[in-house]
């Protein structure tokens, strides 16, 4: 996992710890660190490019899979500045955040 990923993976399971979090990004779902090994045990066949780093494709019946065994299931669905889906800003979310406060 690079450096945005584990300040990404950081921010949500603060948020959700004991749910699967996934990222969705151009034609797939990622999931990251511990999720990964999670994940493989309901879906065998996850791609894994690095460590920590697990591959879904983009399949509405995939992500029904994951959640059969009762699973929290989150899906975080962010778009950058150009309009294309992306792993969230964190910065940016934190500071919208404080400026709804």
């Amino acid at each position: 996992m690079n450096a945005r990923q584990i300040e990404v993976q950081s921010y949500f399971k603060q948020q959700h710890p004991e749910a699967l979090i996934l990222y969705h990004l151009p034609g797939q779902y990622v999931l990251l660190g511990e999720d990964v090994d999670r994940a493989s045990k309901s879906f065998p066949t996850i791609q894994v490019p690095e460590p920590g780093v697990g591959i879904l494709p983009d399949d509405i019946t995939i992500l029904s899979t994951l959640g059969e065994d009762g699973a929290e299931i989150q899906l975080i669905s962010y778009r950058n500045d150009a309009g294309t889906l992306d792993f969230p800003d964190v910065k940016r979310l934190i500071e919208e955040k404080e400026m709804d406060y």
